[in-house]
């Protein structure tokens, strides 16, 4: 019963080996490599996506040719050589039957293949594994001896054969995030909360997910009804799970199966109801149970399935049975799934979901699923009873930080008739998903509810405006959020609620450029939104150490309960320690942020945007573009202008690092025309790149006009690190004096300012200028002082570009020739002079009266400074010696 070997590989998402195994094919370099992985992970489709982009030869192993000797190595030579195949086949069977013959027998094929004197020739084959025994005995040795033949083979197996362990092999594991998002999309649309479910219970295999999405109504497909957790097993799919087939003891099939039962169990009750603790210690130690505290699961789903599809009805209810009656002390929300199978009564249903509810506050987030899914399932039979159920179990995974998961039963409970405060809590729910994940918020709707129930339920009217207001800050939309700050003004609001809304307006005057309201000290009292949204806005003021403050007193509130809330503050974090230019506490920042993500993610512009810039710090430039495409793709869905300048942005300047001013100045115009709108201070600092994309590429009078109108959004939205920047692109337009102005700006600049981000991008113009002029040895000092800064404050990306930078001295001109400044007749003199002609020859050879040509050799002689044609003679030897 133990696990597969590992072979020591570590295992990789499908479309990753895919890639991995393009790159070896790629180097054409002899030798064989192994795709491993279980049946249903895509081996045959990584194969055939080889067979597609590269000429290859394919061979196909077929089980049921597993009796008839040498089959399988026939089959590779007739894709090899086919007029080959019939001879050799007869050839080899006379001679397999002991190792000794099948060795030898793999050295005639070897000899053969050498003697074929193929060009590079790429062989696939899938399934090896499954061929007659002989064949892979000598395929054994020929793949460990390629050498020379020209051939690269790939094979796929399920398992590595005895005595292939030595090959170079790549593990197969379950589908990524991204890929397996691919394949669901090539299908048609898909909720997104649906596709993360079920990618999580087919295991990541490709074929388990299709199968599983094929059985899913249009409904279900768009996330509007659940789902049968765990999925539905279908024959066609036994392959996948390789253990039944083996030999299962009673006691253990028993085990296994009173686990499948459930999305968890009780380690005691499991052990009492089986009698088998050793055997339950066992499988725990082989990965096939996990233990999470005191409850065992089943992480293989699709076991879990096929053991579920494999047993009978009449079993699986006495089961569910005995497990509700044992359960019901230990483990209400185990005992109320169990019960589900069992009646059909409405009171079920708000069992269920309280129960989710409780499961969802342990962290046991799979069973909260599993129950919700199954409560949702009766509840479109018996609507009535479970509004509080529905409303506690939004809230709860909402404060878990499962904005994703908690938006998808908001959907579900809002499409019923509800009481006015079940709707009211339902809707701040939905607002709040809405807002942590970016999606654009419509205005239209909350103005609706507010007006329904404000007047009988004003704080939480004024609530859901305040979330209004936080979305369309997060966006740079200033006056959509003051025009909902001023509905929830309207409104008779809690004293919490008020410490928030003064917080959002300190948010959106900082936005605005305005100065903030008088710093008061930091009460126990304030809630944690606010000590979170003082931070943004001390932060967009540049006040960045008092930013900090406020975030780590927030982050250590006692009244801190909502993990989504440390999501946010982690986030504001990551940006304030980027706008600081302090891209170590940046990258730790980030780091942070992502430690601890949500069960189900819903993808974001946010997301993306914070990948594309860790990328950008530690210098992995491929894979920063890529997240910020996608970046900008899924700012384009959510509408999230705030986010798109933003990437905009941070690829603009990613063309300026690596060499590439045309692609930065398209971003960087585009960039400027946001900020017109709402000018960021992290934006407005961007404008210096699009000054120096523009001079890089010839536009100066776009420069200029960029200079001009940088400084006047200066005037209105004043900006420390703008002013810098101001500065900075002042000395860059300048041409005859860019080095002066530049120089004396640096040397302006406190020494926090010089080492920041900031002043090393000051110093890298500094040294581009001065290399131009020719001041080579003082752009090379000055580079390494903005590498060394860039590599402090942990740019890394910069300092290792910069690096590379060609910052070397002129190589010395050859000294200009003297006959250049002479004239093309004179010139055509003095290389007759040089062939020995005397005045008359010359004369005669161009047609010319001999006085012509004695005037114009006084004038050569004047010109090149000698008194005779002796004189001219020995200048012209030395030159044509010289060169």
């Amino acid at each position: 019963m133990a696990g597969a070997k590992s072979h020591g590989v570590t295992a990789l998402s499908p479309d990753v080996a895919a890639e991995h195994l393009s790159s070896i094919v790629a180097d054409e370099t002899e030798g064989a490599t192994l795709l491993v992985g279980e049946h249903g992970l895509g081996k045959s489709h990584i194969l055939r996506m080889l067979a597609r982009d590269h000429e290859a030869l394919w061979v196909r192993a077929v089980a049921s040719e597993h009796e008839f000797a040498l089959s399988g190595i026939d089959a590779v030579v007739s894709a090899l050589h086919p007029e080959m195949a019939h001879q050799l086949g007869h050839h080899l069977s006379l001679r397999h039957v002991t190792d000794g013959g099948l060795y030898a027998a793999a050295h005639d094929v070897l000899d053969v293949l050498g003697g074929l004197r193929l060009p590079p020739t790429l062989v696939l084959i899938d399934d090896l594994d499954v061929m007659d025994d002989q064949s892979i005995a000598i395929l054994t040795v020929l793949l460990a001896h390629l050498g020379g033949t020209g051939v690269r083979v790939i094979a796929s197996v399920t398992a590595v054969p005895a005595g292939m362990d030595s090959l170079s092999s790549i593990r197969l594991g379950q589908l990524s995030v991204d890929a397996a998002e691919r394949l669901l999309r090539e299908t048609g649309p898909v909720d997104t909360t649906t596709g993360r479910l079920l990618l999580d219970y087919s295991g990541g295999h490709p074929a388990v997910l299709l199968h599983q999405l094929s059985t899913l109504d249009h409904h279900q497909r768009q996330g509007h009804r659940p789902l049968c957790l765990p999925m539905r097993w279908s024959p066609e799919l036994d392959d996948v799970v390789p253990r039944l087939t083996a030999a299962v003891s009673a006691r253990e099939h028993e085990v296994l199966l009173t686990t499948a039962l459930g999305p968890a169990c009780p380690l005691d009750a499991l052990v009492e109801m089986t009698g088998a603790e050793e055997l339950v210690a066992e499988l725990i130690d082989e990965g096939v149970l996990t233990l999470h505290g005191d409850h065992v699961s089943m992480e293989d789903q699709n076991l879990r399935a096929a053991l579920l599809r494999r047993s009978r009805r009449a079993d699986r209810i006495s089961r569910h049975a005995t497990l509700a009656e044992r359960l019901g002390p230990v483990s209400p929300e185990l005992a109320s799934w169990h019960r589900g199978f069992l009646s059909s009564s409405p009171a079920v249903v708000p069992e269920l979901l309280e129960a989710a509810a409780d499961a969802a506050e342990a962290g046991q987030l799979r069973m909260a699923v599993e129950l919700a899914e199954s409560g949702y399932a009766r509840l479109r039979q018996h609507p009535n009873g479970s509004e509080q159920a529905q409303a506690r179990l939004v809230w709860v995974l909402q404060r878990a930080g499962e904005s994703a998961l908690a938006a998808r039963y908001t959907q579900w409970a809002r499409a019923q008739q509800l009481s006015p405060t079940t709707e009211l809590a339902l809707a701040t729910a939905e607002l709040t998903a809405t807002l942590v994940s970016g999606q654009r918020m419509y205005d239209e709707e909350v103005e609706a509810t507010t007006a329904l129930h404000g007047d009988a339920y004003p704080d939480d009217a004024s609530r859901l405006s305040l979330i209004l207001a936080a979305g369309h800050l997060s966006r740079f939309e200033l006056a959509s959020a003051r025009s909902a700050l001023t509905a929830s003004e309207r409104l008779t609001i809690h004293p919490r609620l008020s410490d928030i809304r003064d917080a959002l307006e300190d948010v959106a005057d900082a936005l605005d450029g305005r100065r903030g309201r008088p710093v008061r000290p930091r009460r126990t009292t304030d809630p944690p939104e606010a000590l979170v949204l003082r931070a943004h806005a001390a932060s967009l003021r540049e006040e960045y150490t008092r930013a900090r403050r406020l975030l780590t007193t927030m982050l250590h509130h006692p009244g801190l309960r909502e993990r989504s809330l440390v999501t946010v503050a982690h986030l504001i974090g990551v940006r304030n320690e980027l706008s600081a230019g302090d891209f170590t506490a940046a990258r730790r920042a980030i780091e942070l942020w992502a430690a601890d993500p949500p069960w189900i993610r819903h993808d974001s512009s946010t997301t993306d945007l914070v990948a594309a810039w860790h990328h950008y710090i530690t210098g992995d430039i491929g894979a920063a573009h890529e997240a910020i495409a996608r970046c900008l793709e899924l700012a384009a869905h959510e509408s999230h202008p705030a986010n798109r300048a933003t990437a905009l942005a941070l690829r603009g300047a990613i063309h300026l690092m690596t060499g590439d001013p045309e692609s930065a100045v398209a971003d960087l115009r585009a960039v400027t025309v946001l900020s017109h709108e709402v000018p960021h201070p992290s934006l407005l600092r961007h404008w210096g790149d699009y000054v120096e994309a523009c001079l890089l590429t010839g536009r100066a009078s776009e420069a200029r006009r960029a200079v001009t109108s940088l400084e006047r959004l200066l005037a209105t939205h004043p900006s420390r690190w703008g002013d810098h920047v101001l500065a900075r692109v002042k000395g860059l337009v300048s041409a005859e004096a860019a080095v002066t102005l530049l120089a004396e700006h640096i040397a302006s600049l406190t020494e926090s300012s010089l080492h920041s981000y900031e002043g090393a991008r000051s110093l890298v113009c500094l040294a581009d200028r001065q290399a131009e002029v020719g001041r080579t040895s003082e752009a090379q000092r000055t580079a390494a002082n903005a590498a060394t800064i860039f590599d402090a404050i942990g740019a890394s990306g910069w300092a290792a570009h910069l690096r590379l930078r060609p910052y070397r001295e002129p190589a010395a001109a050859a000294p200009a020739s003297p006959l250049e400044s002479l004239s093309a007749a004179e010139r055509e003199i003095v290389s007759l002079v040089r062939e020995g002609l005397r005045n008359r020859e010359i004369a005669e050879r161009l047609y010319v009266s001999v006085r012509t040509v004695e005037l114009r050799l006084t004038h050569v002689y004047r010109a090149l400074d000698v008194r005779s044609r002796t004189e001219l003679t020995a200048l012209l030897g030395e030159r044509h010696q010289a060169a």
